[in-house]
């Protein structure tokens, strides 16, 4: 029997060659996220995917009548309607202005309500927050009907716009709104216990509007009227560097008796949602009352409680903010629950901010969150901290990126997995450095507030009169 004929030492050196290269490539390959394969509890990620585009992409699911939907568009990015200016802060600048928020956000909860808050003449500055808005819808006021571009906020309640005799503060991409050319305008307070005309709205970061109250028809849609809603007209307005986004006012979405949500309540019964977008360059909506409903029907929504009663060491004057209230118990990081304590979060409250951008944790349970994120992402090289966002990274040349999946544990066994949207923070200045978008509060009884970050592609359906929030379990975007 012949024996097999070996390859020749030069045949053996050319494929031990060949098999290191192909060994190599396929390793460089693999620590630039292309091959990574998939890990149960990580979202494989195509960093071009969360990159914001120069120009708006795509469209929204959500209502319609005709051609019209309530998109909802970042105040940053190219797809609003609100010409970009230099007025705007940068991106990185909204983080310092969450500071104010957050801030006043605690101080409101501290302090007991003043008398002057039941007065509806002004809104008392001890009783406001700083406006750091990120998002804008369009709103339709007076006969015939005028769009203004606000910005909503689910943190106050008087829906309110820049007005003609405007004396300062009264640059606009807007018009500003004329009571004279409107045939349906009523000067003044129409409703119950709402004030003797006069309006002010202050903000602890020193920003206001202050004029008078005035009532007239509002569109939401064609379908969507509402006669005399009462809001804010302001005359003397002061933005600071924001000049609230350039836009016509604010859009109030809390849960006080001024807020659109109470105005609106007979055909809405209380009930609205919105979807904010992926990116600064895609969209989102916002719905009210059946539709609401519908539009979210197909996304598996997952409800928790409102705290409407006081819990543990809650105060009962919570009860009376605009705020909404949740009960968080917990936090996972790729599959796997942060050891603490329920306690840490219900002891002081949870709440659910559009204003707000990132979202505050009680210091324990941040550095918790922050070390199992450096866990789970040992394979990216670190990057510098990004204002006090200080758990980032280096994407670039990456194609693709392995993110740990992160949960929200809720009251009523919810649980709301984040989509990577809401994951990370992107800086603007280099949007290769990627961020854990969650930052520690400065003192453990400060309240826990979820971002708008973190809301992102997430379908949110507030039903105030049945006492809870639901939240979809699928991404929400086109």
């Amino acid at each position: 029997m012949a024996l097999e004929q070996l390859p020749s030492t030069s045949n053996r050196l050319s494929f031990f060659k060949s098999t290191l290269f192909w060994l190599i490539c396929s390793s460089v390959a693999i620590s630039h996220g292309v091959e990574k394969p998939a890990k149960p509890h990580y979202h494989t990620v195509n960093v071009s995917s969360l990159l914001p585009k120069p120009y708006c992409t795509g469209h929204i699911k959500g209502s319609s009548v005709g051609s019209r939907k309530m998109v909802v568009t970042s105040k940053r990015g190219p797809c609003s309607q609100i010409p970009r200016t230099k007025e705007i802060s940068a991106y990185e600048e909204s983080l310092l202005e969450d500071e104010n928020r957050v801030r006043s956000l605690n101080k409101r909860a501290s302090n007991v309500h003043s008398k002057a808050a039941d007065s509806g003449s002004r809104i008392p500055t001890s009783d406001s927050i700083p406006f750091s808005g990120e998002y804008i819808t369009t709103i339709g006021l007076g006969t015939p009907k005028v769009d203004y571009q606000v910005i909503i906020d689910t943190g106050s309640d008087p829906t309110w716009v820049r007005c003609k005799p405007c004396s300062k503060g009264c640059k606009s991409e807007n018009s500003l709104f004329d009571p004279s050319k409107s045939s349906t305008y009523l000067n003044g307070s129409c409703k119950p216990n709402s004030g003797n005309g006069a309006f002010g709205m202050n903000y602890l970061d020193k920003t206001y509007s202050r004029g008078y109250w005035g009532c007239d028809k509002l569109s939401l849609e064609p379908s969507d009227v509402f006669e005399r809603f009462q809001f804010g007209c302001g005359l003397i307005t002061e933005g600071g560097s924001g000049n609230f986004a350039n836009g016509a006012g604010v859009l109030g979405l809390g849960r006080g008796d001024l807020s659109l949500v109470s105005q609106t309540a007979s055909k809405f019964a209380k009930t609205f949602s919105y979807c904010l977008p992926k990116t600064s360059s895609s969209l989102g909506r916002i719905d009210f009352g059946d539709r609401a409903r519908s539009v979210t029907a197909s996304s598996g929504l997952k409800f928790t409680n409102l705290i409407k009663e006081p819990r543990q060491n809650i105060p009962s004057r919570y009860n009376r903010s605009s705020l909404y209230f949740l009960e968080l118990l917990g936090i996972s990081v790729a599959g796997s629950r942060l050891d603490v304590s329920p306690t840490i979060f219900t002891s002081v409250g949870t709440v659910i901010d559009s204003g707000t951008v990132i979202t505050y944790l009680p210091p324990s349970a941040y550095t918790a969150l922050s070390k199992n994120f450096k866990q789970s992402m040992a394979d990216y090289p670190p990057a510098p901290s990004q204002e006090k966002l200080d758990t980032c990274y280096d994407v670039t040349g990456y194609g693709s990126i392995r993110l740990p999946e992160i949960t929200l544990h809720f009251g009523g066994a919810t649980d709301v997995s984040l989509n990577p949207s809401g994951i990370v923070w992107i800086a603007k200045k280099n949007p290769y450095i990627w961020c854990l978008g969650f930052a520690a509060n400065k003192k453990s009884d400060d309240l826990t507030i979820i971002g708008n970050n973190q809301q992102r592609e997430l379908d949110i359906l507030y039903d105030i009169d049945a006492g809870k929030i639901g939240f979809g379990t699928k991404p929400c975007g086109d």
